[in-house]
């Protein structure tokens, strides 16, 4: 067995033997040209080698047993791609940590798999609210309206994780699970139903580094974390707190130089205090609009096709006539034509004075039409409080 199937089978076993020590199995095959060359170095050689770095000097024993692995992977109709496979993800094989090797559970061909121009994670805490799965609805019903939609990747955790994935299928977009566990077990269980679902969606897959059989240890969710950030061209938080696994998620993207959103909350609330503290470090930049990642993206999207039904024309609730009517519509095309703008440069650009525009948008407030930050900026919601 040589060529192609014997690279895949060395990155299988190099994966094994050195697979919580990514750098090193990428070590030896960038030294070495390929993971079949390390298994065709002199005995006394490769000894050295796996005495020092894994404690196992038996090379024969891993490929035999990897080479069990992929008979067994193959009789499921699952895939196992090594990073030297022009099929393994472009974006995951530059990271200094990439895994030596992937396993998929897919109705695509690791081969349609990954040639999608873009790919979005979207990650956050279990324990979301309803504001976070709010605006995870809201994102991927915007990112699904994209002339080139991405693929969305998750952990398919509970939470943001199982709300992003079942979002992404609801809106036509593919979506990659990310596991801490082999691809043969589901984890957590309740999340069964919706890992067969992403399995049979075109173009969508679990993934795993983990052998058949891994079960979930604290560890591996950690490890995992960051072959979602590396798959991503960005990475969006949507909910987390001081603490968590999406905050590893959102600093490995950073320091793969891969761009990082978060969904800022209130100062109070322990669902967003990772989020602003993500913000406040400038790791992250804020989801004020879903447009912010849309544009980020280059998906195309125009701003209008995020409007939510009963919102195009949001002056409409409020029970104004005359001057004031006027007055409220000014004030909102002036955000419109320019979010973020504060209330000096709405009085500035409409030619009414401050107090006048103050006392307005305050009232657009009151009515959940629009909100401001504690720089006054202004901003057109895009969703009712009442949803």
């Amino acid at each position: 067995m040589r060529g192609e199937k014997h690279e895949r089978a060395c990155c299988c076993a190099l994966n094994m033997m050195f697979g919580y020590r990514p750098r090193t199995a990428l070590a030896i095959i960038e030294h070495l040209g390929s993971a079949a060359a390390f298994f065709d170095l002199p005995s006394g050689d490769a000894a050295i080698i796996t005495e020092r770095l894994a404690g196992r000097p038996s090379r024969e024993a891993f490929l035999d047993k990897a080479l069990q692995e992929l008979e067994i992977t193959g009789k499921k109709g699952y895939h196992f791609i090594g990073i030297t496979d022009e099929c393994y993800p472009f974006l995951l094989r530059q990271c200094p940590d990439a895994p030596v090797g992937l396993y998929i559970r897919s109705a695509s061909s690791p081969e349609k798999l990954f040639r999608r121009t873009r790919h979005l994670a979207v990650v956050g805490t279990r324990n979301m609210t309803r504001y976070g799965k709010e605006w995870c609805g809201i994102l991927m019903e915007h990112l699904g309206k994209a002339g080139d939609p991405p693929a969305i990747v998750s952990g398919l955790a509970a939470g943001v994780d199982a709300e992003a994935h079942r979002g992404a299928l609801e809106n036509g977009m593919p979506t990659i699970a990310v596991m801490a566990t082999g691809i043969d077990r589901i984890y957590p269980c309740m999340n069964e139903y919706l890992a067969g679902k992403i399995e049979a969606h075109p173009e969508s897959a679990l993934i795993s580094d983990y052998p058949m059989g891994t079960i979930p240890k604290p560890y591996n969710f950690i490890r995992r974390n960051r072959i979602i950030a590396g798959l991503s061209d960005a990475t969006v938080i949507i909910e987390s707190k001081s603490r968590g696994g999406s905050l590893i998620t959102a600093r490995q993207a950073f320091s793969y130089d891969r761009d990082v959103f978060a969904l800022p909350g209130r100062v109070d609330d322990a669902c967003s205090c990772g989020c602003n503290a993500l913000i406040k470090e400038k790791t992250a930049s804020p989801v004020l609009s879903p447009s912010d990642i849309s544009e980020n993206l280059c998906l195309g999207i125009p701003d209008e096709s995020t409007s939510v039904p009963g919102q195009e024309n949001p002056a409409a609730d409020i029970p104004a006539t005359g001057t004031e009517n006027s007055l409220t519509h000014a004030i909102l095309s002036a955000i419109r034509s320019e979010q973020g703008i504060t209330a000096d440069s709405i009085s500035e650009k409409t030619g009414y004075p401050y107090k006048t525009i103050a006392a307005n948008i305050a009232m657009l407030e009151a009515y959940g039409i629009i909100t401001t930050d504690i720089m006054q900026r202004c901003f057109i919601n895009r969703h009712r409080k009442n949803l």
